[in-house]
């Protein structure tokens, strides 16, 4: 095989190698990032490109580089954390832009769902963009994990 085609093979694995990784994080440690832990009902998806403007194609992507945002609408219905957190009734998520997801995949996995949202932040973000959204049926799990470290502030 020629020299460069061989550079080109390892420039390629190396790229791939440095791609953006994110770490797969416990319910626990993602509810000790959180500072916001609700359940709520996606009501409505949208995209936004970098200009703010609404994207309704449902091909429409996000990436690295795009500058395109999907945003999740979610009602509030109940608020587990802190039990007296001032939570709107309507929240605005924006998900991590990096991931390759089209608008069409998104509305079709989430409108209607109703789940776990673990949030920080005044703009009520993701506390970790790999996994804020746990489902329903982890309910023990994020209720356990809440507990924890509701003790955990307690002893400090």
């Amino acid at each position: 095989m020629p020299t460069r085609l061989l550079l080109l093979i390892g420039l390629l694995f190396s790229a791939n190698a440095m791609a953006t990784k994110v770490e797969t994080k416990s319910i626990d440690d993602v509810v000790e990032r959180a500072d916001y832990v609700i359940v709520a009902t996606v009501v409505s998806v949208d995209l936004v490109n970098a200009q703010g403007s609404i994207v309704n194609d449902p091909e429409a992507r996000t990436g690295e580089g795009d500058g395109n945002v999907i945003r999740l609408h979610v009602d509030t219905q109940e608020v587990l954390f802190p039990a007296d957190a001032d939570v709107p009734k309507r929240i605005v998520i924006e998900l991590w832009p990096m991931w390759h997801y089209t608008l069409g995949q998104i509305k079709e996995e989430e409108l209607g769902n109703t789940g776990f949202f673990l949030l920080k932040g005044p703009k009520f973000e993701p506390a970790y963009p790999a996994f804020f959204h746990p489902s329903l049926d982890r309910r023990s799990e994020v209720m356990q994990a809440v507990e924890r470290r509701l003790e955990k502030t307690l002893r400090k």
